[in-house]
């Protein structure tokens, strides 16, 4: 530190032959209640532009008042306070780094929030923040220019990549602190194209009705069919009766495109048509209906809602992969395309086993002969690699069963088994996957 000033007496003029003291203070709350430490080097004697210097290297961090003292040519001394300085030898602390968001484009730019203080120093004022790669030794920052603010940092990393950083903080004195490492990926650009599944839907299922006592019913047969499979299902049903109350609970005015709805986290949605359908069932199961008094179409919507039923119960009842239906194209193709040919498989099953009487029973297989599926895109994907797994034809017993216990039985590691049992790289297999999945279809 270098402290300069003038100093002149106007009557005698300052001593020639005494000399002059430059001290700091030791208090580093600004004030002289420590001890005066003189500075390493002194000025010369007498008026004029004067400079002392010194380190702080043995001063507490906190503010230091500075003070001169000399004598002139008549004897009289005098001691005046010239400023203070500022002693900081603490780095400032960097914690709680993460990203903003995960990184969804190849174009390689990442936001990293932070958490950073210099409580012991003198702040991070003006402080630069920067982000580099573990063990580049300080020579490398990735941090966009100007995009730094308080607690983030927007980071441009080289292309696609697993990269792991640091975030440093550089204070006003020069001090520098470092986070822990974070791992940061940059996808692809076919990894960033099967991320581009568009918003998440804002689903409340608390805004959800309780199922009537003949949709109840309907769902009681439902988790006892799959009981007998050995597959257990506990999920809570809700059901929406009119259009209105399912764009609430879906919380989107697309609402139309779905009859059916599976959270993941243990919630059915049933969307008006298919409360209707099962309201027709449950009529006829509950002998409140006579079979002959329902319609072709009534049976038709019945056959609609037990396959949305069992369709939400499949994603329901298995192992999830919920962020990776929600998140990418090739895991919604995946869910949907195995939950949709579990449907097909188990539909007639499932409604010959429904305690009906017999002529509603037989009504009611018919109308399952009518069932077109959804998903029919995904369906075949999942139909090819089922072949591909078991070296036998989509529609052999071997794959069927072998696509049915995928959808009971595989969860979050779905593609590491996909990749083993096909012998193809789980790359290629998400990305025609991938090509495959879009927006889920209207029922």
């Amino acid at each position: 530190m270098v402290a300069s000033w003038s100093q002149s007496d106007e009557l005698s003029g300052t001593d020639p032959a005494s000399p002059i003291m430059a001290e700091v203070n030791a208090s580093p709350l600004g004030d002289a209640a420590g001890e005066w430490i003189p500075f390493a080097t002194q000025p010369l004697p007498g008026d004029g532009r004067r400079t002392a210097s010194t380190h702080l290297g043995g001063l507490a961090d906190g503010r230091h008042l500075v003070r001169v003292r000399s004598r002139d040519r008549a004897g009289n001394t005098g001691a005046v306070v010239i400023g203070s300085v500022v002693s900081d030898r603490t780095p400032p602390r960097v914690a709680d780094v993460s990203l903003a968001r995960p990184v969804t484009s190849p174009t390689a730019l990442a936001e990293l929030l932070y958490r950073g203080d210099d409580s012991a120093g003198v702040g991070l004022s003006g402080a630069r923040a920067q982000v580099a790669p573990v063990g580049s030794g300080g020579n490398v920052d990735w941090a966009v220019p100007g995009e730094s603010g308080a607690g983030r940092v927007l980071v441009r990393l080289p292309g696609p990549g697993v990269y792991v950083v640091t975030v440093r903080l550089v204070d006003r004195v020069g001090n520098r602190g470092e986070s822990a490492p974070v791992t940061i990926r940059v996808p692809t650009p076919a990894e960033a194209a099967d991320a581009a599944v568009g918003p998440p839907l804002g689903v409340d299922a608390r805004l959800g009705a309780a199922p009537s006592r003949r949709v109840a019913w309907v769902a009681g047969q439902i988790r006892r069919f799959h009981g007998a499979r050995g597959v257990r299902l506990n999920a809570r049903i809700r059901v929406a009766r009119d259009g209105a109350a399912w764009r609430r609970v879906l919380g989107t005015t697309a609402a139309g495109r779905y009859t059916g709805y599976s959270t993941m986290r243990g919630d059915i949605l049933l969307g008006p048509a298919a409360n209707r359908g099962l309201e027709v069932l449950g009529g006829l199961g509950l002998r409140t209906m006579r079979a002959g008094a329902t319609s072709r179409a009534d049976l038709d919507g019945a056959v609609l809602g037990l396959a949305v039923l069992l369709h939400e119960s499949i994603h329901e009842s298995g192992p999830r992969a919920r962020s990776d239906v929600l998140g990418t194209r090739s895991g919604r193709t995946f869910e949907e395309g195995f939950a949709e040919d579990a449907t097909l498989q188990l539909l007639r099953g499932a409604a010959a086993r429904l305690d009906l009487p017999p002529d509603a029973r037989a009504r009611l297989l018919a109308a399952v002969g009518r069932y077109r599926p959804a998903y029919g895109a995904e369906v075949a994907w999942a139909r090819r690699v089922s072949a591909l797994a078991t070296r036998s034809a989509p529609g052999s017993r071997r794959a069927r069963a072998w696509r049915l216990r995928a959808a009971d039985t595989w969860g979050a590691d779905r593609w590491t088994r996909l990749a083993a049992a096909t012998g193809r790289d789980v790359g290629v297999l998400r990305a025609e996957a991938s090509a495959v999945g879009g927006p889920r279809p209207a029922r």
